[in-house]
């Protein structure tokens, strides 16, 4: 901000906290800022996890985050850095440690035994404190589970604890609550320790209205968390605001045991592990338990982070729910796929919106299938990480706010290296950017490098006229930071290596400018430098040629457009296994390989080897069109949340979208009407899916949003209540919405 400070404040609290404690930290901007602002965080101890950067939206003019030491080995003075521009502020926490690298062991205490269900029955009069070698063993059988009855209490750790904990067939009901987890430590935040050979095995389990676990795995712990349902009911916080929110599911600490969290139906907040050698989802080289050990987590901030070396994550499906409605205007800080550590993967995953798709990769990102982006960057941020072969398609097809009368206008990149030390290598990705899915290919700060772009394919990319104050900071394919002017040409050098990749410019797109970044020691149109891009040098266009049929969706405004991408397919289809991870990884691969004539046919990088260009390639897909391909599929269409509003005079916001996978003609249509209510409803739009809806009398209203393809026919419902309250009991027909009594048998 020109003349005056960016940064207003900058806060945490506690300032005074343990390794098994947290610091929540705010930044405030100044009133004056109008624009989004990107700062950037760091810490002084590398054992110290902070966010890399947050974004304050212009509407909030603040933004929070949390500072998790719990893999510091030692106390220690932490400074936090806060910096925008030129300008940082800093706090500095006293965090105290253990002094080796596990916790001290317990004080003497005599255990209590083995804790068992009786007569299928475990009922808490109180919180139970677990010492020594104390056993939870809750066990039931496929037709008669054991019923847990928590009662608000849960299982409590004071002291290092080597038991186990085991679940099997357990109906878990009322035990923790949103700041108290299932098993944890003994206050909010503080995990549960345990060491020796302690083992937590929780599988076949159903959880409702409880909290979450929240433990530390030293020594040889092994955890396994298997076949559960944790419903959306259940109690951890997923507050719109970041700072409120916690992870069903965190684990941390230095056990080198292999642990597993697979096949698991989560409705619910994330999972954050962080030691050693976890295997999320499917393990590496699965051949036929490929599908059925995948995680499906559908709901608000599901996901999962691997921040620890030897973590696999693969075959699973995560779906963000990012409704809005006049109680939830807006979230912040979401991220689908937190980190992921050096020495780790996550492969063959679908992975659906987030402010970032994937954040934090330092290790290896590869073979995903990355949609819906709201609103930064598909990918962003890390140290050293490879991305590759990787699919990325549309923005996020719901509403941003609640006022909002369309879609948001665009993301910001595909690729964002926002962190001054950002380095990755980024080759063999295809992104399908109709929509205006982002306005550049990559960006890469004052600070970053790019180790390698190659072998990348963008088709449809749409240079707005946006973020181009005087001519500074104009987006490009591939150039500075989107968010604020950021004076860039290719004369300055942060990559280390460019070329071999192709650009496709959307018709509409007012400007044609591919790299506006250098390559250290490189002019621009040589071998290393854009000099092996398809099209004439620089800037060329060309079409790659996908195979197709590329899949359509309602666009911005709510309206069916083949200029738009989206997702074909229902939460619900994949919940009860109509399609599964497999068969979706193979329907993105086959519309998206190069078709007959593409350039993109052996054009790759020869140091890769013989190859394409872009994220498929000839061993990819099977010589005939699979079946979920080559059958016309009904439409996916939502008809967004339901939600209450004041009085009869309120005009409210219809959330709803539609995809098709373009059969049988490329046709998509969108009505909506009215299933029952008091009154009638006047909609702004009957045939947009983003619309207005207008009351003649209070009551309880169920509207109907219905897609056509020219064949086939799908609809949803959502339910309005007009100065009185949605049924609580009241679920939607459509996108996820897990009945309550899912249960997962294998």
């Amino acid at each position: 901000m020109p003349g005056g400070s960016v940064l207003s404040g900058f806060d945490c609290s506690p300032l005074t906290l343990s390794v098994q404690g947290r610091a929540n930290c705010a930044v405030t901007v100044s009133s004056a800022v109008t624009a989004a602002v990107s700062v950037v965080l760091s810490a002084n101890n590398s054992q110290v996890d902070v966010p890399s950067s947050i974004i304050i939206s212009p509407l909030a003019n603040a933004a929070y985050f949390i500072v998790d030491p719990s893999r510091l080995s030692t106390s220690a003075n932490v400074v936090i850095s806060a910096t925008v521009g030129a300008e940082t502020r800093r706090v500095t926490l006293s965090i105290t440690g253990p002094t080796g690298s596990s916790p001290p062991p317990p004080a003497p205490s005599t255990g209590q035994g083995t804790y068992t269900c009786t007569n299928d029955t475990f009922s808490m009069t109180a919180d139970i404190t677990l010492r020594n070698d104390d056993s939870v063993v809750l066990v039931g059988t496929e037709s008669r589970h054991c019923t847990l009855a928590g009662n608000g209490h849960r299982f409590i750790v004071a002291d290092k604890w080597s038991g186990r904990m085991k679940m099997d067939y357990v109906d878990v009901t009322d035990v923790g609550t949103a700041s108290l987890p299932i098993l944890g430590g003994v206050g909010a935040d503080q995990p549960a320790i345990l060491g020796g050979s302690g083992i937590i095995d929780i599988q076949h389990s159903t959880f409702r209205r409880s909290g979450g676990f929240n433990i530390m795995s030293y020594d040889n712990v092994s955890v396994v968390f298997s076949r559960n349902v944790y419903n959306e009911d259940n109690r951890v916080s997923v507050d719109a605001n970041v700072f409120n929110a916690r992870p069903f599911f965190k684990e941390g600490g230095s056990s080198t045991a292999s642990k597993f969290m697979q096949g698991n139906r989560v409705f619910r907040s994330w999972a954050e592990l962080g030691s050693p050698n976890w295997t999320f989802g499917a393990a590496a080289n699965c051949t036929s338990t490929c599908d059925a050990d995948g995680n499906i987590m559908i709901g608000p901030r599901v996901g999962f982070s691997l921040s620890g070396p030897g973590g696999y994550a693969s075959y699973n499906y995560s779906h963000i729910t990012l409704d809005v409605t006049a109680d939830w205007p807006v979230w912040s800080q979401v991220a689908n796929v937190g980190r992921v550590a050096q020495g780790s993967v996550a492969a063959n995953n679908v992975i659906r919106s987030g402010h970032w798709v994937a954040q934090a990769i330092d290790g290896e990102l590869r073979n995903n299938v990355l949609l819906e982006l709201h609103p930064h960057e598909f990918v962003r941020i890390g140290s050293g990480g490879k991305i590759h072969h990787n699919i990325l398609l549309s923005l996020y097809p719901g509403i941003d706010r609640y006022t909002s009368a369309s879609r948001l206008p665009n993301g910001d990149a595909a690729f964002g290296l926002v962190q001054s030390g950002n380095s990755l290598s980024i080759y063999n990705n295809t992104l399908d950017l109709r929509g205006s899915a982002v306005v550049s290919v990559l960006v890469a700060i004052d600070g970053a490098m790019v180790n390698s772009f190659r072998n990348n394919v963008a088709y449809r990319l749409n240079l707005t006229a946006a973020n181009c104050p005087s001519g500074v900071g104009c987006t490009s394919a591939v150039g500075g930071a989107v968010d604020y002017a950021d004076p860039v040409t290719t004369a300055t050098a942060r990559a280390a290596y460019m070329d071999y990749n192709s650009f496709y410019y959307d018709p509409a797109s007012p400007r044609r400018v591919t790299y506006n970044i250098g390559v250290t020691g490189k002019s621009l149109c040589q071998a290393g430098f854009g000099g092996h891009d398809l099209g004439t040098c620089p800037n060329g266009s060309v079409d790659p040629q996908f195979r197709g049929p590329l899949p359509i969706a309602t666009g911005k405004t709510g309206m069916p457009s083949v200029d738009d991408s989206g997702f074909p397919f229902n939460d619900g289809d994949i919940l009860s296994g109509t399609y599964s991870v497999s068969q979706l990884l193979a329907y993105f691969r086959w519309i998206y390989a190069p078709g007959a004539g593409s350039p993109l046919v052996g054009a790759q990088d020869p140091q890769d080897g013989s190859g394409n260009i872009g994220a498929v390639q000839a061993g990819d897909v099977p010589a005939a069109a699979p079946t979920i391909v080559a059958t016309n599929k009904r439409p996916m269409v939502y008809a967004g949340p339901s939600f209450s509003v004041g009085s009869s005079t309120s005009t409210v916001m219809l959330s709803g979208y539609a995809a098709d996978d373009g059969l049988p003609s490329r046709s998509l249509a969108v009505r909506w009407s009215v299933v029952s209510g008091p009154g009638t409803v006047t909609f702004g739009n009957s045939n947009a899916a983003i619309t207005t809806a207008a009351f003649s009398a209070a009551g309880i209203y169920t509207l109907r949003l219905t897609a056509e393809d020219g064949a086939l026919t799908s609809n949803a419902d959502v339910q309005i209540g007009v100065g009185a309250a949605v049924p609580s009991t009241w679920r939607s027909t459509s996108l996820l919405a897990a009945p309550l009594n899912v249960r997962i048998v294998h």
